[in-house]
Formats: C-alpha cells, sequence, structure tokens
C-alpha cells in the first residue's frame, strides 16, 4: 500500500506523542502518499483524530488540506464524513477556505459528506455559513 509509519499511526488509535515523535524523526513523511493518494492528514481525518493531531499535521505541512485522494476527496471531506469536531472541521475550513466549494469525483461537496456521515448539527451550519448555496448542490 505503500503507507509509512505515520500513515499507520494516523489510521490507528496512535497518541499525538506517538505521532509527534514520528513527525520528529522524518517531518517530511506528512507529504508522503499511499497508493490511494492518502496523505497522512487525509487519513487522520477519515479516522476522525482529534483536533490537536489534526493540527499537528497542518502545522507541519499546511497545503496537506489541499490534497485530495484518488477519489477527489480532501481532507475537509473525510473529516466531515467521519464526524469530526467542529472545531477541527473550523481550522480545515480556515486553513483553506474554498475547501467548502471542492467536489469530489462524485461532484458532492464537504456539505453531502457532512449529511451523509451525520455530522453536527454545528458542522453543518459552519459549512453553510462558508457557502449557503451548497444546500442546492446536486
Amino acid at each position: 500500500e505503500r503507507r509509512t509509519p505515520l500513515h499507520a499511526a494516523c489510521d490507528s488509535e496512535a497518541s499525538l506523542d506517538t505521532i509527534s515523535l514520528l513527525l520528529r524523526a522524518w517531518p517530511d513523511a506528512v507529504k508522503e502518499k499511499d497508493r490511494s493518494h492518502q496523505t497522512p492528514l487525509l487519513t487522520a481525518c477519515l479516522q476522525g483524530k482529534s483536533l490537536d493531531v489534526i493540527s499537528l499535521l497542518l502545522h507541519t505541512w499546511p497545503d496537506a488540506v489541499k490534497k485530495a485522494n484518488t477519489w477527489g476527496e480532501t481532507p475537509l471531506h473525510d473529516a466531515c464524513y467521519s464526524g469530526a469536531s467542529s472545531d477541527t472541521i473550523s481550522l480545515l475550513v480556515a486553513t483553506w477556505p474554498a475547501a467548502a466549494k471542492e467536489r469530489n469525483r462524485k461532484e458532492n461537496t464537504p456539505l453531502h459528506s457532512a449529511c451523509e456521515g451525520g455530522a453536527s448539527l454545528d458542522t453543518i451550519s459552519l459549512l453553510l455559513g462558508m457557502w449557503p448555496e451548497a444546500i442546492e448542490e446536486k
């Protein structure tokens, strides 16, 4: 799968300390993609990792927020689908506001992903606040 140890940690119950240690040992691991073009940030967002983990990954490589996987899903799509906290969603949107308008290969926006994943009212409200017209997107 071409996954790094950092990918594996972001896909597991690994602690913030473990992820931090891996990043200190190889900071550029945050830029590595697996066969599905998943970065560690995408993996962490899909697994619903904590705000602290997401923040650490973004601090290490802010452009990771703009990297999509094979299916065209951004970290915001994955975080919305996985039921990430509204604080995590806010951080991702603050880092890249245009992410709210990004579409995956199915033409779905992060609002679609949030609704499919049963996201909180706060997350839905935040996404609608970023792009009110998203409610009409098909």
